[in-house]
C-alpha cells in the first residue's frame, strides 16, 4: 500500500513498508458521510457459532423427558437468507446454563444500541468473564433506559440495585461531596457484551446520528456544562486515552 506523505511541503506518495518515524502522513481530518457504513447488520458483529432458532422451525422434539430446537450456526447460513423478523431466539454457548440467549435482535445497528454503547463507555465497565456488564450511576432514568434498550432491542432484562456503599462502586474510586443515590444496572449477557465491543472496530466508520447518539449517551453519563467567567463549555470526563481521541 502507497500511503501519501509531506514532504518538503510536497505530497509524495511512499510505500508503507517505507516508512519511518518521524514521517507526517497526509490524511483527511472529515470523512465524508457518503463514504461511511450506513447500515450494518446486528448479525455481524457476533461469532459465527452463534446457534439460530427459526419461529417456523422451533418445534421441539422429544426424547424421553428432554427437549430439543433444532438451530443452525450463523456460519452454516448466508447473511442475506436471514429475516431478523423470523429469528425465535439466537443462543450462544456450549448449551445449558453456559448459553447466552437474545430473544429479539434488530436487523440493523440502531441509535438505541449507539446510546447504550455511549452509556456504558462513559460510566460503566465490561467484566473480565465472559457475561457481566455493569453500569454505575447516581440518576435513576438513565438505568431505566439501559434496561428499556437491552429489553426493547434484544428481549432480555437487566437488574438494578441501589448501592449500599456507593463509593465502593463508582467507576471514578472515590465520591465527590454531596453525592446522591448511586445505583448499579448488570446486563448478564455475553452477546449483547460482544456487541457493543465489537463496535469499537467500526465507530467511527458509522453514520453521523449513530455516531451523535454514542456521544450522547458518554455525555449522559460522564458529562456536564459549565460556565466559567460567563464562558460556557461542555465537558466529557474520560481516562481512557483511547476513549478521549475516538471522542475528539
Amino acid at each position: 500500500h502507497f500511503l501519501p506523505t509531506l514532504k518538503d511541503g510536497k505530497l509524495e506518495w511512499v510505500e508503507a513498508k517505507e516508512l519511518k518515524e518521524g514521517d507526517f502522513i497526509a490524511y483527511p481530518k472529515k470523512i465524508p458521510e457518503e463514504f461511511r457504513s450506513q447500515s450494518i447488520r446486528t448479525l455481524t458483529l457476533i461469532p459465527e457459532e452463534t446457534r439460530i432458532y427459526f419461529k417456523n422451525n422451533c418445534s421441539p422434539k422429544i426424547y424421553g423427558n428432554k427437549k430439543y430446537y433444532h438451530s443452525v450456526k450463523l456460519k452454516e447460513i448466508y447473511l442475506d437468507k436471514i429475516d431478523e423478523e423470523n429469528i425465535a431466539w439466537i443462543a450462544l454457548g456450549k448449551g445449558g446454563f453456559t448459553d447466552s440467549y437474545l430473544y429479539r435482535i434488530p436487523k440493523y445497528l440502531n441509535e438505541d444500541i449507539l446510546y447504550l454503547k455511549g452509556l456504558i463507555d462513559g460510566d460503566g465497565s465490561y467484566h473480565k468473564n465472559k457475561f457481566n456488564i455493569t453500569f454505575v450511576n447516581t440518576e435513576l432514568y438513565l438505568h431505566q433506559e439501559v434496561k428499556r434498550i437491552v429489553l426493547d432491542n434484544f428481549g432480555i432484562s437487566a437488574k438494578t440495585y441501589k448501592n449500599k456503599k456507593y463509593y465502593r462502586n463508582l467507576p471514578q474510586g472515590k465520591p465527590p461531596q454531596n453525592l446522591k443515590d448511586c445505583y448499579t444496572t448488570h446486563i448478564n449477557n455475553k452477546l449483547v457484551k460482544i456487541i457493543l465491543k465489537n463496535i469499537d472496530a467500526i465507530l467511527l466508520s458509522l453514520s453521523n446520528n449513530l455516531i451523535a447518539a454514542w456521544i450522547r449517551g458518554i455525555f449522559d453519563s460522564d458529562g456536564y456544562v459549565a460556565s466559567i467567567k460567563n464562558y460556557p463549555k461542555i465537558v466529557i470526563t474520560a481516562t481512557d486515552e483511547t476513549l478521549n481521541k475516538k471522542i475528539r
